[in-house]
């Protein structure tokens, strides 16, 4: 799979949703949702422009909520330990 330019940030984040809504599907290519689709790119980075130093690739086997962006706390569905963190907060564990 060849990569779309995705690193020029400064375009993307002058997108409106719509814009950015009728995008997506072209940039997530064959991956099924943007998580994938940005540890797919993380990869071909470290790849393409880690040689010829070592490589290691860890990846933690718990995601959670985000720390930041779009904003401390998103997340967009309950797998994992976040369903647990929500049923916590909200009472029902």
């Amino acid at each position: 799979m060849s990569l779309i330019p995705v690193f020029e940030s400064d375009y993307y984040s002058t997108l409106d949703d719509d814009s950015l809504s009728k995008i997506t599907p072209k940039l997530l290519g064959d991956k099924p949702n943007t998580y994938t689709y940005t540890k797919h790119l993380a990869e071909h980075l470290l790849v393409n422009e880690g040689k010829p130093m070592p490589l290691t690739i860890v990846r933690p086997s718990i995601v959670t909520a985000s720390w930041k962006e779009p904003f401390p706390g998103w997340i967009d569905n309950y797998n994992g330990p976040s369903g647990l963190y929500v049923a916590v907060s909200c009472r029902l564990i």
